[in-house]
């Protein structure tokens, strides 16, 4: 074979980079010269001569010689432990480099990483310096670039934040057993020579991030263990990257295995006549167990059925103490108990069983047959009957052993009663004699005065008896009110008996019922529904109270009313919604708008809504920082995420509360390697925003189980949105959004069809690109959605054109401003596709379009006066989508508020920390109803979690919009909601909320707090549960507002009867008027419609009150 030889280049010399491991540079180092590197240890007896990868190259190859060092087998063999560049230049210094590629080529390479390219990548991603990927490329130069990045990006998941708890070499120990799936406590012992092996098996529990399956390596460990009988504790100390309890249930698993194949073979199969021959000895035995049995069968059975047979077909039945005695046999019993037959010849009648048995047998029947009449006593009398009904129960209940113990202690306790016990006479003293006399003497003189007063109370009774007047008895009126009066208390009685406060009477031994709290959330789907039920219900019990004649109302309708709990109103409301009711004509509430088709308008009243850039008729955007950390849209900040992954987060934390969608679309939840279920990472969709399409939404495809957040109505509720703030002049735009998008969306995921579903989520975020009125900054080429194109099938192709995306109708419109355009003009006047490389050309006549030029824009030309008509549409906006307004707010709502709402409602009951919410429908009615404006400032005294401050500033543009929260939780989901929020608002454009909260803080005798609300002019105030104290601290709060400021509240603060004291409280002042909402399902704690008060402050303190 002719000499391999390696020719290196110059300038590559990688013994002389910087970024070398110090181990590997002084491995080359002593290597160059001549220096031998140390033999590893040997292998241990714990290790019980198994070898892996792991020992094999903890010896070193260079101290094993063989005939032909860079022969290919040598080149292969040394490729399975030092798998770097260096290694092989040292290894074979006379071998051509192409010579060794082209042997390793041709050789099966490990796929786990060898210790010297662990080392390697280790050391140059735990030093805080930039990653010299190009010496890692080098040296491992067997692995790809992705491979490299991959194990890169797995230690930084996996130990980035425990570089100050884990050394270089912990790392090193723990990546490399992994690779080469050394799980043994002498693996890690040698490459942590230094460490004791308690403080490995420390090391290993507290930081070792993986979880490998049982290799055969471990197994065969315990299977060596289990023949030298190793105690449990041995096994596991040397396991020592496995738990105890693993550890033990593996050991325990394998001892069976190990014990059903060291069982005996089963027996050979009976043939028909040894078949025959065994059911004939069973049927014997059955019947008679006695040597007269024996001989009846005659002497032609001899030779078949033999003694030792029926002896062994009795041990396979469990012995003959497990047969019970045959009715032969127990006859031969008791004549041997009336002739008092000797036990040796009643043994060779009962050939079958011992003596033993036999004087068991006597002695039970004994009692039976020879009934014991005279006792010496009671005890012995009880004892007696005990064995006699013992005896009469049989034997078939209970275990034998059990019997006999049972038997054994009633004989024992039998002796003892027979045992005379001498009689203990007391003597008494003279004095204790008298003494004695004394008590009895007093007891007979307390008797007769018992029996004297006795007679004396049955002689009054007498007389009183004679003497009573006979009453009138009373009418049946009085008695059946007397009758209903108590039946009421009874029926209040039973309130207050029950658990659930139902009403319900928790009978005694009967299960107690559960109810859960009845609580309504602001993101209902089917609200509308909801609503239209609820005000069926409350028309339905007025036409029947109306039924009713007047005093005629019976007792049981009557308790039936009052009795009426939550749980019972959620029933009936539930029966409401599944009831055949036609809904259709329903009207929808203006402050509760369902979508885009039944919305309705906020006046702006000149107020900025959108950012300064759009404000300024800029055509470009306002400078934003993206990042690609995902954490940072909930963090306060200005940087934003370039992927929004907050909605994806709340589904994947809560993945038991949602299941997969039909069945073309992708599965939701995948199975792990251990047993367990884990997100489909593939199950991915991303969406684009109009003003900023770089920028992307991430959702997981799925369906809630319950009222969670549901990704297809959030689909939905982006694309109402977006129509809702820059599209809304045009009513044709408005049927495309919902018609297009919406409507067909939702058809697609109840028709399960996968393939139109993505073809929307594709056509939406092409027209992004499209209809951005700024410059793209992202390539339109990449794929967002990649993850999701291995479930469509092999035909899908999206390639949008202008008819599809109907490009022509949104340029129209938006030049146009949503004017009515003469049918010639909406004729397609755009080429199908235009690549991007194409350059302007002049546009159609005027007749046909209000522009003559078109510019290209990603795949197709458009207007190029598009982007400043566009700008210049949104500042003529003069009103504000309120359905979009309430979108935004429950978008927040919904990934930071409800995911951890339970908590909100862990406070005690009946107290003003109790949390409940004003939905946004109760905060647009009450807060149009006292004007609100842009000039005016807003403050919320118990804020909760934020919404009506929200609110107050997104729908109505005030000046300031402040709250006050004591609670912590609804404290920290403030903060976070505000941040979303801000940030939501960033990527669409709006300007950002002008919101000042007080958090973690009361507003009792809070300075800064009164100070915020006495410059606000209208203020809210949710004091349905606030007592009196509270109530009072509120009024010398609130104290000196301003003439003509409203306070909205729940309840009245004005008690009845009230009267101005000395106090300086701004009751004195309030003029309050009372009003009900229009329509259900206002606030969180009931569906029915609410009542809420407007206090107005007056100059002067009210006349009522002097």
């Amino acid at each position: 074979m002719p000499r391999l030889e390696l020719h290196i280049v110059k300038g590559d010399d990688i013994s002389q980079n910087k970024g070398m491991p110090l181990k590997l540079a002084h491995l080359l180092n002593s290597e160059l010269k001549g220096e031998s590197r140390t033999a590893s240890p040997p292998c241990k007896d714990g290790d019980h001569g198994l070898m892996t990868p792991l020992l094999s190259e903890m010896l070193s190859p260079h101290s094993v010689k063989s005939e032909d060092d860079s022969s290919p087998t040598g080149i292969a063999a040394f490729a399975q432990v030092e798998l770097v560049r260096s290694a092989f230049v040292l290894k074979f210094p006379d071998a051509l480099w192409a010579d060794i590629m082209e042997v390793l080529n041709k050789t099966q390479i490990t796929p786990g990483l060898t210790k010297p390219e662990v080392q390697l990548i280790v050391h140059e991603w735990y030093q805080l310096l930039p990653i010299n990927y190009q010496l890692l490329e080098y040296e491992c130069f067997m692995r790809d670039r992705r491979t490299i990045h991959a194990k890169i990006a797995n230690l930084e998941d996996l130990y980035g934040q425990k570089r100050g708890q884990l050394s270089e070499d912990h790392i090193v120990a723990f990546e490399v057993c992994y690779e080469l799936e050394g799980y043994l406590l002498s693996d890690v012992t040698m490459l942590l020579p230094d460490v004791l092996p308690d403080d490995i098996h420390a090391l290993v529990t507290a930081h070792f991030p993986h979880n490998p399956k049982w290799l055969s390596r471990e197994l065969g460990f315990i299977n060596a263990c289990i023949k030298v009988n190793e105690p449990l504790e041995f096994i596991q100390h040397n396991l020592v990257f496995r738990k105890s309890l693993e550890v033990k249930t593996r050991v325990q698993a394998l001892i069976r295995k190990a014990q059903r194949e060291d069982a005996p073979p089963p027996p050979a199969p009976l043939t028909e006549e040894e078949i025959f021959r065994k059911e004939r000895i069973k049927e014997f035995i059955k019947s008679d167990l006695t040597a007269n049995g024996l001989k009846r069968y005659g002497p032609w059975r001899a030779d078949k059925f033999k003694i030792q047979e029926i002896r062994n077909v009795l041990k396979e039945m469990g012995g003959s103490e497990a047969v019970p005695f045959t009715k032969l046999e127990l006859e031969l019993v008791r004549e041997s108990l009336k002739h008092d037959t000797p036990m040796d010849d009643l043994l060779q009648l009962l050939v079958f069983r011992s003596e033993k048995e036999v004087e068991e047998k006597q002695k039970k029947l004994e009692i039976a047959c020879v009934r014991q009449k005279r006792f010496a006593n009671d005890v012995e009398r009880l004892i007696y009957e005990a064995q006699w009904y013992a005896l009469m129960a049989g034997e078939s209940g209970g275990r034998r052993r059990r019997h006999t113990r049972n038997e054994v202690e009633l004989d024992d306790l039998r002796k003892q009663a027979l045992v005379k016990k001498e009689k203990v006479v007391k003597e008494f003293t003279p004095e204790e004699l008298e003494e004695k006399e004394k008590k009895r003497a007093l007891r007979n003189q307390r008797r007769a005065e018992t029996i004297r007063r006795k007679e004396e109370e049955k002689e009054l009774l007498k007389q009183q008896r004679l003497t009573r007047v006979v009453r009138v008895r009373r009418t049946r009126k009085a008695l059946k009110e007397k009758s209903s009066k108590v039946s009421a208390l009874i029926e209040e009685a039973r309130w207050f008996q029950s658990v659930t406060g139902d009403g319900k009477y928790i009978k005694s031994g009967e299960k107690r019922k559960r109810v859960p709290t009845y609580h309504l959330i602001p993101e209902f789907q089917n609200r509308q529904q909801l609503k239209s039920a609820q005000k069926r219900l409350v028309e339905k019990k007025k036409q029947k109270q109306s039924k009713l004649r007047r005093g005629r109302r019976s007792q049981e309708e009557s308790s039936e009313s009052e009795t009426d709990s939550d749980a019972d109103e959620l029933e009936e409301l539930q029966d409401a919604i599944d009831s055949d009711e036609d809904t259709n004509t329903v009207e929808v509430s203006p402050f509760d708008p369902v979508s885009i088709m039944h919305d309705t308008p906020v006046p702006l009243n000149s107020r900025q809504l959108f950012n300064e850039s759009i404000s300024s008729h800029q055509t470009v955007p306002t400078p934003i920082i993206f990042s690609d950390d995902v954490l940072v849209m909930l963090q306060p900040s200005n940087v934003l995420p370039i992927n929004n992954v907050v909605a994806a987060k709340v589904i994947k934390e809560n993945m038991k509360s949602y299941k997969r969608l039909p069945l073309s679309f992708p599965p939701f939840e995948i199975a792990e390697g251990n047993g367990k279920t884990k997100v489909n990472s593939r199950n991915i969709l991303h969406v684009r925003y109009l003003l900023y399409p770089q920028h992307t939404e991430q959702f997981i495809l799925a369906t809630p189980k319950s009222n969670e957040l549901d990704p297809i109505f959030e689909l939905q509720k982006i694309i109402e949105i977006h129509y809702a703030l820059y599209f809304s002049h045009s009513q044709m735009l408005k049927e495309v959004f919902y018609e297009e998008f919406c409507v067909k969306l939702v058809a697609a995921v109840e028709e399960d069809k996968f393939s139109d579903f993505m073809y929307i989520i594709d056509k939406w975020n092409a027209l992004m690109l499209e209809l951005s009125p700024y410059a793209i900054e992202v390539d339109p080429l990449i794929d967002i959605n990649g993850s999701l194109r291995g479930y469509l099938p092999k035909s899908y192709k999206f390639e949008p054109t202008v008819l599809d995306l109907k490009l022509d109708t949104f340029y129209l419109e938006v030049l146009n401003a949503g004017d009515s355009i003469p049918d010639h003009v909406m004729k397609p006047i755009f080429t199908p596709f235009m690549p991007p490389s194409v350059h302007p050309v002049q546009g159609l006549p005027p007749r046909t379009l209000p522009t003559e030029r078109f510019i290209t824009r990603y795949r197709h030309l458009r207007p190029a006066t598009y982007a400043q008509a566009f700008i210049s549409l949104l500042n003529r906006m003069t009103e504000l989508s309120r359905f979009a307004v309430q979108q935004l707010l429950l978008r927040a709502y919904t990934r930071i508020v409800s995911p951890d709402s339970r908590k909100l409602r862990c406070y005690k009951a009946f107290t003003a920390e109790v949390y409940g919410e004003l939905l946004p429908s109760f905060v647009s009615e009450v807060l149009t109803k006292v004007g609100l404006k842009p000039e005016d400032k807003f403050y919320d005294l118990g804020s909760g979690v934020g919404n009506t401050t929200f609110q107050a500033a997104l729908e109505f543009g005030v000046k300031d919009s402040g709250g006050c929260e004591i609670m912590k939780h609804a404290s920290k989901l403030t903060e976070l909601q505000e941040n979303f929020m801000q940030k939501q608002l960033i990527v669409l454009g709006l300007k950002p909320l002008p919101l000042s909260f007080a958090l973690h803080q009361s507003f009792v005798e809070n300075e800064e707090v009164r100070k915020k609300c006495v410059d606000c002019n209208i203020l809210i105030v949710n004091n349905y549960l606030f007592d009196f104290p509270l109530n009072v601290e509120v009024g010398k709060l609130l104290y000196g507002l301003k003439p003509g400021s409203k306070i909205i509240s729940l309840r009245n603060f004005i008690p009845p009867r009230y009267k101005a004291g000395a106090d300086k409280t701004i009751f004195d002042y309030l003029k309050v008027e009372k009003f009900e909402m229009s329509d259900y399902l206002s606030v969180s704690w009931t569906a029915n419609k609410v009542p809420y008060y407007i206090s107005t402050v007056g100059s002067t303190i009210q006349l009522e009150y002097l």
